[in-house]
């Protein structure tokens, strides 16, 4: 790993500077791993690294910060504070029992790799599955499947679970505060059968879809 140039500097853990698992603090920073600039600085990350640093990967890179420095954004870390990582690195390293929606890379080892995410193409429907999912990262598709929980973050974003409850989920799809306007009641939609339309993301080795528009889902009738 390259020597960080910061010196000593104070630092803490994810439990000091935002609250821990499960409290709001934590929430608001999982938001913020939501926002553009993070997702701007992953891609930064990857096409500087590659491959994971641990056990050269090339499955479900992920970023992980080396420590977290009060203060500072996710994304406004130097690279010497920062490592490119797969999910099982990543877990290893936070000691995190991995969950059903993370994909290993050893038992998919075979499978192709993601397009491009610049590289979006239109595909028919897909079953609501991890590998027709992983099959589909980038694509634009429709799904359908029961909604189990609908949860909403403390800056407005709301969370739309498929296949499960967070964190569980099989698909999650993701309504920014600043497109929830656009979507009426969505507590309707609980327990109900829906098709969702949109491109599919492996974001932290886990699938969403983010809608910006009600014409994306749609209720699923049946007599």
């Amino acid at each position: 790993m390259q020597q960080s140039s910061w010196g000593k500097i104070e630092t803490y853990g994810i439990d000091k500077v935002y609250g821990g698992e499960g409290a709001p603090a934590h929430e608001e920073y999982m938001d913020k791993l939501q926002d553009p600039r993070w997702h701007a600085f992953t891609d930064l990350v990857k096409s500087r690294r590659v491959t994971c640093q641990k056990c050269d990967d090339s499955m479900h890179l992920q970023v992980h910060h080396v420590r977290y420095l009060p203060g500072l954004e996710p994304w406004e870390y130097p690279l010497s504070e920062v490592l490119l990582l797969c999910v099982d690195c990543h877990e290893s390293i936070h000691q995190i029992t991995p969950t059903q929606v993370v994909l290993k890379s050893a038992k998919f080892k075979n499978a192709p790799l993601p397009a491009p995410a610049n590289a979006i193409s239109r595909r028919a429907s897909i079953p609501l599955n991890l590998v027709a999912l992983m099959e589909a990262v980038n694509q634009v598709v429709s799904v359908e499947g029961t909604v189990d929980e609908i949860r909403s973050s403390s800056n407005g974003n709301t969370y739309i679970s498929m296949g499960g409850k967070y964190p569980q989920a099989i698909l999650t799809i993701v309504i920014f505060s600043n497109c929830i306007s656009h979507f009426g009641n969505l507590g309707k939609l609980l327990s109900k059968k829906i098709r969702v339309n949109g491109p599919i993301h492996d974001y932290r080795g886990s699938f969403q879809l983010v809608a910006k528009t009600a014409s994306q889902l749609e209720t699923i009738y049946s007599d």
